[in-house]
């Protein structure tokens, strides 16, 4: 298992929501080991309602604590075999570190139906755990 330090500015997970972030690139996201065991998890995602959507975009980092047993349980759920004869339109999901007591982190892949859509029952359920914190700051958007 590959853990590292949990961040929302890796140059990668910007370029998901086209921003430019200057962090190193992380790990893309896995599976979760079974004897790996979250403590927080932290989410990222843009809030495209402020800043000036032509040029900027407001990055959202919010932390969470709380019952992990949901959140698990959502994504061990197996995706569909995929159908490649359809596809799904979708918003993208927020970026999300499951985090040890350690501090370090991996992004948990979310199941996905045979179109490819997004089964969205774990970020539903990390939104039910309390924030503890929450920061925002203005990022550039990709020329």
């Amino acid at each position: 298992m590959i853990l590292v330090d949990a961040t929302c500015q890796a140059r990668n997970i910007g370029a998901l929501y086209g921003l430019v972030l200057e962090g190193p690139e992380v790990p893309e996201p896995t599976t979760i080991p079974s004897d790996f065991s979250p403590s927080s998890v932290i989410t990222c995602e843009p809030d495209w309602t402020d800043g000036n959507a032509d040029d900027t975009a407001v990055w959202v980092e919010t932390h969470r604590e709380g019952d992990f047993e949901l959140v698990l349980r959502a994504y061990g759920e197996d995706s569909e075999p995929r159908d490649w004869s359809c596809h799904a339109d979708q918003v993208i999901p927020p970026t999300v570190w499951l985090v040890n007591k350690q501090g370090n982190g991996l992004r948990p892949a979310l199941p996905q139906t045979a179109c490819g859509a997004y089964k969205f029952d774990a970020i539903t359920a990390i939104e039910q755990l309390p924030v503890t914190n929450r920061s925002a700051r203005e990022v550039a958007v990709t020329p």
